[in-house]
């Protein structure tokens, strides 16, 4: 056999050698992703011991890597948000800017515009999530990128509620409500941010089992309770502070039978 042709099966070995390494460090990452059933069971006494029902359905059995990402309030400034709701406006206060059509109020990222008489929609526009969407896009507010969801309450009125998408999972902190009474807009309540081109870094997310076992211990409030939802997305680690850029985190949102809301960081430590 001659150098040239050794050579050449020297290297087709090294290829189905690394090809061999490739798929078993794959193999094992996707394993180490994984969560079995019997732990998932195991996790489920456990929290039920602390008293807390949740039904392993809901529970993700495989976990993956997330970015870590930047959003912008589309809020820059509290005075000039409100003179683009509301034109005729005058300030109340720093929060508060108010004319004899409406009123508009900020919390931290959070505003709430409240018409005293409704506020007209375009007629052309059938359905309110439609009227919604162009309402908002006249406050420079992009929701295409998000989902819609309709309510009725006691009241009787009729409420549209936007929650953006980033990168397929839910935004929690940018969130939307526009309620109706009839064909008029009456209130409009919410947050809002547009995400940065690029993420800045990304994380590992860990398993939820154990975070709810670790977050039950530290936390009181979260006991006696049943979970009726869990899902995975994006949040502001923050309340009721204004951001005028933020940065994201992977959380878990849950919510329990009474309605109750708790984000937990996702991150694995």
């Amino acid at each position: 056999m001659n150098w040239s042709k050794a050579k050449n099966i020297l290297i087709i070995f090294l290829l189905l050698t690394f090809l061999l390494l490739s798929a078993m460090i794959y193999d094992s990452e996707k394993k180490s992703s994984q969560i079995q059933p019997e732990t998932i069971n195991y996790a489920i006494n456990l929290l039920h011991a602390r008293g807390i029902d949740i039904d392993p359905k809901i529970i993700p059995t495989t976990i993956d890597t997330l970015h870590i990402l930047e959003v912008q309030n589309v809020i820059s400034d509290y005075s000039e948000f409100a003179k683009i709701a509301i034109p005729d406006c005058s300030k109340v206060s720093d929060v508060i800017f108010s004319s004899n059509k409406a009123t508009i109020e900020f919390f931290g990222d959070k505003f709430t515009i409240t018409y005293i008489n409704g506020h007209k929609t375009d007629k052309k526009l059938k359905s309110p999530a439609e009227k919604a969407k162009s309402y908002l896009a006249g406050l420079g507010i992009d929701v295409s990128n998000a989902s819609v969801s309709t309510s009725n309450n006691a009241e009787g009125l009729f409420s549209v509620t936007f929650v953006k998408f980033i990168e397929e999972l839910s935004f929690f902190d940018s969130k939307l409500t526009v309620t109706f009474d009839g064909e008029n807009i009456i209130r409009v309540s919410g947050t809002w941010f547009n995400e940065a081109p690029l993420p800045t870094s990304s994380a590992m997310i860990d398993f939820p089992h154990g975070l709810l076992i670790k977050y039950s211990s530290s936390n009181e409030t979260f006991s006696n309770i049943n979970i009726t939802d869990l899902a995975l997305g994006y949040a502001i680690n923050e309340d009721g502070v204004y951001h005028k850029q933020a940065t994201l985190i992977p959380v878990y949102r849950v919510i329990t039978a009474d309605n109750r809301e708790f984000y937990i960081d996702a991150r694995r430590a």
